[in-house]
Order: structure tokens, then C-alpha cells, then sequence
């Protein structure tokens, strides 16, 4: 693999992995382990929310009734989003 950096960038990268007694590979590794880490913890916690919000929008149906199919499509016009939502991969 190789990586193209800012030279500025690529110094201050160089001067980091020198200071923590890493190779660039290994300083490289070790960021990029983070960033995951980072992308899990948000899509976790993207997760946790979107069941909330599940929960929410099911115990306001059951009090109120089951939105519209006009009521649906309208909010994903205003959210930007298709209706109806479009099929997840692997999904017919």
C-alpha cells in the first residue's frame, strides 16, 4: 500500500511516528485502528438512537394509529429520502 500526504502533512506524521518509537507502518496502523474504532462507536451509537426512535414511533402508533401512506411519503419527500425506501442489498 502507499500513501500520498501533504508535505506538511507527511512531516508532522514522520516527527510523530519518531517520537512514539513507531514505524510509519505501524504509526499507520495504529491510526487507522482508531479511525474505526471511532466509525463504530458512531454507528453504534447512529444504532442505539434509530432503535429509540423505533420504539418511539411504535408506542406512538399504538396510542394514535399507524401513519398514512400519504403521511410516509410526504416525510421522505421533506427527509430527502425514496418512497417507498428502496430494497437493502440482498433484499427482494
Amino acid at each position: 500500500m502507499s500513501v500520498a500526504l501533504a508535505p506538511d502533512l507527511d512531516e508532522r506524521v514522520r516527527e510523530s511516528a519518531a517520537r512514539s518509537g513507531k514505524t510509519l507502518s505501524e504509526w499507520f496502523a495504529e491510526a487507522a485502528k482508531a479511525k474505526l474504532l471511532v466509525e463504530l462507536g458512531e454507528e453504534a451509537d447512529l444504532q442505539r438512537k434509530m432503535r429509540g426512535l423505533d420504539r418511539f414511533l411504535e408506542e406512538w402508533q399504538a396510542e394514535h394509529g399507524y401513519f398514512t401512506d400519504e403521511e410516509m411519503a410526504e416525510t421522505s419527500r421533506e427527509m430527502g429520502l425514496p418512497w417507498p425506501p428502496e430494497p437493502k442489498e440482498g433484499e427482494a
